[in-house]
């Protein structure tokens, strides 16, 4: 009985099967995977803010791959949007930095029932931490989650942890993997996703990609794809003042009023410039649509400038 009780082994498997908790998890206790149980006025899905874009958001439960549990991308963005991630990564941080990747199957055991797992598998995706991925797959744990794990790799720029993840077999996409990947700005993911997912992307992400200003990720797609692009990646680009952006798609559409929109739209959001572009393009257009725009918004120097302009033909007919 004495070298049982002297054999910090021995007393570890004796411990497994007593109530309680271990001294180093213990700290895990105060930190969750977010419930995703929206908030009353709680903005969790801003489309400047959200790494997955609203499409995807709506898609939600529908798997990339094989997987065990319903996963849940709205989920994993707000656990985002409330920085429950970041209060996580910390107390990992130091975990992991003292015990390595030895307590993590007690870790499972420990919070079998109440979700952690879903916190210990996203912080690993997030964050990249490919030794953490492999001691979970090991441990056949990566598809017992909630976590969308390729679609959050991707969003995340983690081009090492989608290579683990198609590496040994959840490798399954859909359109909305490569969509966010160039929405976020992440090329080397967006080429790799090209070479190697079977179903692509949509025009959305040229379209997210637009919006957001990533002009090396439109050129490659435009010149990689022929998925296209809607007329949100212009007004898109618009809004948020990208100006050579909107220059080079509203010649890739070829529609001739695209940038009298476009102007409507840099108009209601203050970019100038752009408004400037637009009209110089169509000059002697109607103005109005964009007056009213920059208006409503209070963009007091687009307004100075619009109203500059002549009155176009059917405005001048109307007065």
């Amino acid at each position: 009985m004495l070298a049982v009780l002297l054999s910090s082994v021995l007393m570890e498997h004796i411990a497994d099967f007593q109530p309680g908790s271990y001294s180093d998890l213990r700290s895990f206790e105060i930190v969750s995977f977010d419930d995703g149980v929206h908030r009353g006025g709680e903005k969790i899905d801003d489309e400047d803010n959200s790494i997955f874009s609203a499409a995807n958001l709506n898609t939600n439960s529908v798997p990339n791959g094989p997987t065990e549990f319903p996963i849940s991308r709205k989920k994993a963005q707000t656990h985002i949007a409330r920085h429950k991630h970041v209060a996580a990564r910390s107390i990992f941080d130091a975990w992991y930095a003292q015990r390595g990747t030895t307590r993590i199957p007690k870790f499972v055991r420990q919070f079998a029932r109440t979700g952690h797992a879903n916190l210990l598998v996203f912080d690993a995706v997030f964050y990249a931490r490919l030794d953490v991925l492999d001691c979970l797959h090991r441990l056949s744990r990566l598809r017992r989650s909630h976590v969308p794990l390729m679609d959050l790799a991707a969003a995340t720029g983690h081009l090492d942890v989608l290579q683990f993840l198609f590496e040994h077999g959840y490798g399954g996409c859909t359109t909305f993997t490569m969509d966010d990947a160039a929405r976020n700005g992440h090329l080397e993911v967006v080429q790799w996703l090209h070479e190697h997912s079977k179903v692509g992307c949509s025009f959305r992400a040229i379209d997210g990609a637009a919006a957001f200003g990533h002009l090396d990720i439109v050129d490659f797609l435009l010149d990689s794809r022929d998925e296209g692009f809607s007329i949100d990646a212009i007004l898109g680009a618009a809004t948020r003042g990208h100006l050579t952006l909107v220059a080079l798609l509203a010649d890739e559409s070829g529609v001739e009023d695209v940038l009298l929109q476009a102007m409507v739209a840099a108009a209601a959001s203050g970019k100038l410039e752009v408004v400037q572009y637009c009209y110089e393009q169509h000059e002697g257009c109607c103005v109005q649509k964009a007056i009213a725009a920059a208006g409503k918004a209070c963009h007091a120097d687009v307004l100075r400038y619009l109203k500059q302009k002549p009155d176009c033909t059917c405005c001048f007919s109307y007065h």
